[in-house]
Parts: C-alpha cells; sequence; structure tokens
C-alpha cells in the first residue's frame, strides 16, 4: 500500500516536472521569435 501511494508521488512530481519543462521552453521560444520580430522591425 505504502509504494502504491509513493509511486502515484513519483509520477505527479515527474508530471510536474515535464510540464514545468514545456513551459521553459515555450517560453524561451516565445521570447526568441519576439526578439526576431523586434530585429526585423526596427
Amino acid at each position: 500500500m505504502l509504494e502504491k501511494i509513493s509511486l502515484a508521488e513519483n509520477n505527479s512530481l515527474e508530471t510536474l516536472r515535464v510540464n514545468f519543462a514545456q513551459s521553459l521552453q515555450v517560453m524561451l521560444e516565445a521570447s526568441y521569435i519576439v526578439a526576431i520580430l523586434n530585429t526585423n522591425s526596427s
């Protein structure tokens, strides 16, 4: 029983970590695109 609980906690932590990494990557790509658009428009 305890093993199942800790396994579920590990899975949710892993999901949080993956979601965090994906959102970080999206923000990086978005700021990169904004920087390119700014340099092109000036």
